[in-house]
């Protein structure tokens, strides 16, 4: 399992801006921590492996790890960061959920008959359609959740309010006008937390993951005790009947508990394909995992384990529970 030290002093680049679903998420589970806001997921993922500024006349500096949402209840993976996953030299060192609430907010002073437009991103303005709808209100769409919010307090148009985390309205003078006008209320994305691998830019420190310093304001990510840890992997099947169910079958005999499959296009070759898995393993069977990933091994064609670390809790800000999953 990974053995990545996590402080309050790790500096996070994260997709997005100050206030985001991203940055929400990265107060629960590292609080203290720095934020390096990025525009895409791939500029997030250059941060943490190249470990330099970002941009040409950029004096940011480099970020230590990465937080990237990877799966969302209600619209699915995003594809892409499999992806990047695949792409650069990083490794899963820890997940979380984290309980989706979009929030109106407005201008200081607004109230909601003034309202016209509706700025936020093309996935949360999906995720409010019902609300949208019921009061008339145009949607507009934009990069960021949290940067919509910046925007709208910029336009200084009462007519104009953003969808965005409640926390985002402290951060950029919006007043909070609703809160929870998702529709539906089911609504969690899965984030992982990366690091570089030993021998890319900078190495990582070494400490047992499990048992983390939490002095001076530091909070552990990781549950504990840990009940299961996960692993997620990267494979190409050999080309033949029934590889994938011979993998699954595999999966079974060894006891691990599948929790997702998603498959993506080989770039370069016309219809194959790559499987990207999560298991869990509980303490009963931990031991053997190296033996059991040889075995897995040897029934594909290339493997590779792009994460071991413990299962992830859930984290609801909204009624302040932070569950273990």
């Amino acid at each position: 399992m990974n053995d990545q030290k996590l402080t309050s002093g790790e500096l996070v680049a994260i997709q997005g801006d100050l206030g985001s679903n991203h940055h929400l998420l990265l107060t629960q589970m590292l609080p203290g921590a720095g934020v390096l806001g990025c525009k895409s997921f791939k500029e997030l993922f250059e941060a943490v492996v190249n470990q330099v500024s970002l941009g040409q006349k950029s004096q940011k500096p480099a970020a230590t790890l990465g937080l990237l949402a990877i799966e969302n209840s209600i619209a699915g993976s995003i594809l892409g960061n499999f992806d990047l996953l695949s792409s650069y030299p990083v490794k899963v060192i820890a997940e979380g959920y984290l309980r989706i609430e979009h929030c109106l907010i407005g201008l200081p002073g607004s109230n909601l008959a003034q309202i016209k437009r509706a700025y936020s991103h093309e996935m949360a303005l999906k995720q409010c359609d019902q609300y949208l709808s019921d009061n008339n209100l145009e949607p507009v769409e934009y990069f960021d959740t949290a940067a919509a919010v910046k925007h709208i307090v910029e336009l200084g148009d009462p007519s104009c309010v953003a969808i965005a985390p409640a926390i985002a309205a402290g951060i950029y003078g919006g007043e909070l006008l609703q809160r929870g006008i998702e529709t539906n209320k089911q609504n969690y994305t899965r984030f992982l937390l990366i690091a570089p691998l030993e021998g890319s830019s900078v190495e990582t420190s070494s400490v047992d993951a499990n048992n983390m310093d939490e002095s001076d304001g530091q909070k552990a990510v990781f549950q504990d005790p840990i009940s299961a840890t996960k692993v997620m992997l990267e494979l190409e099947l050999k080309h033949e009947v029934g590889s994938l169910a011979k993998v699954l079958k595999l999966i079974v005999d060894l006891g691990y508990n599948l929790t997702k499959i998603e498959s993506r296009p080989i770039i370069g070759t016309a219809w194959k394909y790559k499987f990207y898995l999560d298991f869990e393993v509980d303490q009963s069977v931990e031991a053997d995992l190296s033996k059991g990933l040889a075995q897995l091994e040897g029934a594909c064609s290339s493997l590779k384990v792009l994460g071991h670390f413990p299962s992830g809790r859930t984290y609801d800000t909204v009624t302040n529970d932070n569950l273990t999953k």
